[in-house]
């Protein structure tokens, strides 16, 4: 489950009217935005975080003010609020639309088990990516981008696994260490999910 807490704080004494939330707020972050990865490794924990909402509504910032202890979790909250919070923008004294800020809490709480012990997670999302990467005659990989993606998790970095590794260096036919490019496509689907939503997986 989880919890979202909220608050509301202008920016000093020329706020008259404070940012409106527009919309449901409370599907701005939800449980299927849990990551994967922090389910697997059993992250818990709450985030605060303070927006800073331009005078058109539109989140411009986002500062964590107090860390749920797991950067990924951080890294979720404020990427979410960014992509999907939107606002009536703060008011001055005069009626005009001015830039204050925006404070909200989210607790991020473990899905709980089902009758039988097993781990009760989001459903599957459909999402494809393609990203690539060179690999140096020392066998370090760099330059390291995401060349496209759609539905990617929020939160999901496919360049830090490759940086924590060393691979076993290319050779030419002479045996000389070379450099070569490493493209990596990966894709999910989901029955009854549009497939002009997502690309083949081989396709940039």
């Amino acid at each position: 489950m989880l919890f979202l807490l909220l608050a509301l704080s202008g920016s000093a004494a020329l706020v008259a009217e404070e940012p409106k939330e527009i919309g449901n707020s409370a599907m701005w972050v939800t449980t299927e935005d849990y990551p994967f990865e922090a389910l697997r490794a059993d992250m818990e924990g709450m985030t605060a975080v303070q927006l800073s909402v331009s005078p058109k509504g539109e989140p411009a910032g986002c500062t964590v003010t107090v860390s749920s202890g797991h950067k990924l979790l951080d890294d979720t909250t404020c990427n979410l609020l960014l992509l999907r919070a939107r606002f009536e923008p703060a008011k001055d004294r005069m009626g005009r639309a001015i830039g204050a800020t925006y404070s909200r809490r989210v607790r991020w709480q473990m899905p709980k088990d089902d009758e039988e012990g097993r781990m009760r997670v989001p459903p599957p999302q459909p999402y494809s990516i393609t990203y690539e990467y060179d690999v140096a005659e020392t066998g370090l990989a760099e330059n390291c981008r995401v060349v496209w993606s759609a539905g990617m998790p929020a939160g999901l970095d496919p360049c830090e696994p490759v940086a924590n590794v060393r691979y076993e260096p290319f050779r030419d036919e002479a045996g000389q260490l070379v450099r070569k490019r490493v493209t990596y496509r990966h894709s999910m689907t989901v029955e009854g999910v549009s497939a002009d939503k997502l690309p083949p997986p081989s396709s940039k």
